[in-house]
């Protein structure tokens, strides 16, 4: 399959392999507790992989004509100060709950948290390091196949 570079195309790539390597380090990191699972997942989904799908494909936009490199460091940005911004959120709202049973509830948001980072770099090496790459491979002997070069 072909695929042309483009923002949404990038930022698809990075959410889908950002959500397998996070669901599968989410099943490992919980002993497959299938009902843990599901609930980080989900919650991972919600705070943290929409929004970023969101921001990723904006940066792409506006960082459409730079090099793979620069987006891959502007997609690196976001999906750390997208981390740091939900830790810190998390733990003043479970620092400020009345309930003490809410405190074991934060390993389980900072075990999110690491698997959503380590997920979505190895999404953007992937999409801008193999998948871009081959995508821009592809177009350029497309295009020398149609100036009539060899095949």
């Amino acid at each position: 399959m072909r695929f042309r570079q483009g923002a949404l195309i990038e930022a698809s790539i990075i959410y889908v392999v950002a959500s397998l390597i996070s669901f599968i380090s989410l099943l490992i990191a919980f002993g497959f507790d299938f009902g843990t699972v599901i609930g980080a997942f989900i919650s991972e989904a919600m705070i943290l992989l929409l929004p970023s799908f969101f921001f990723w494909a904006i940066a792409g936009q506006l960082t459409k004509k730079r090099t793979a490199m620069v987006r891959f460091f502007v997609q690196v940005i976001i999906s750390t100060l997208l981390a740091m911004l939900g830790m810190v959120l998390i733990k003043q709202l479970i620092d400020g709950a009345t309930d003490p049973a809410s405190k074991p509830y934060l390993n389980i948001f900072y075990m999110i948290f690491a698997t959503y980072y380590l997920g979505a770099i190895a999404g953007s090496i992937v999409s801008n390091f193999w998948f871009v790459k081959r995508a821009q491979a592809a177009e350029l002997v497309a295009v020398k196949n149609a100036k009539g070069g060899k095949k």
